[in-house]
């Protein structure tokens, strides 16, 4: 796979750009990969204007993706029991990745390359972390919802209802809790619109 990286030497070196390349030149600079040493490669390259796929090979590219799939959205699982061993306790947590384990919705997800199953993941665990950030109005907690709603955000154009929703229930808990020593009005909201710009921040 080291010969993918000659392309953008060539191209610099001889001051094209992409479309300009021939069909020899990118023959020549892909030839390595047509042996057997590379098995599995899907290469994009762009002829006369249109992509064209070399050695495309879907089931290596399938079994890879599945494989990169269970690993995110095992992470996501394990991020979002965590969170609810924080909120709540440890039966909660378990209980709840049982009752995932066996959900035939989330087990289809589970290998699939779609952002359904991570957007989902991520706003459970900013709604969960956001139930005791709002109440406890810690910086670690209202960081971590923070992250999490940024990369709700990052994995789905549908996030931001999610976003809007944590940012909405914040800002009434801040104006309508009794305000405390430690916390007053005006610092709850600033930290409401500080978890908001944290997570624009990260998207």
């Amino acid at each position: 796979m080291r010969h993918i990286f000659l392309l953008p030497l060539v191209l610099f070196l001889s001051a094209m750009s992409v479309a300009q390349v021939s069909s020899v030149q990118i023959d020549s600079i892909f030839a390595a990969l047509k042996s057997t040493n590379a098995p599995g490669a899907a290469v994009l390259v762009v002829r006369n204007g249109r992509p064209v796929f070399r050695q495309n090979d879907p089931d290596s590219v399938q079994r890879r993706a599945r494989v990169a799939m269970f690993a995110l959205n095992g992470l996501l699982l394990l991020a979002l029991a965590f969170a609810l061993e924080r909120v709540f306790n440890a039966a909660v947590s378990l209980g709840t990745l049982l009752f995932l384990a066996i959900d035939p919705t989330v087990a289809a997800h589970l290998p699939v390359v779609m952002t359904d199953l991570p957007v989902a993941l991520l706003s459970t665990t900013s709604a969960v972390l956001a139930a005791r950030a709002f109440r406890e109005w810690i910086w670690s907690d209202l960081a971590a919802c923070s992250a999490f709603l940024g990369l709700a955000l990052t994995a789905k154009h549908s996030a931001p209802v999610v976003l809007l929703s944590v940012t909405l229930i914040g800002t009434l808990l801040a104006v309508f809790q009794p305000p405390s020593s430690q916390n007053s009005r005006a610092s709850k909201l600033a930290k409401v619109a500080l978890v908001f710009v944290g997570a624009m921040v990260i998207l």
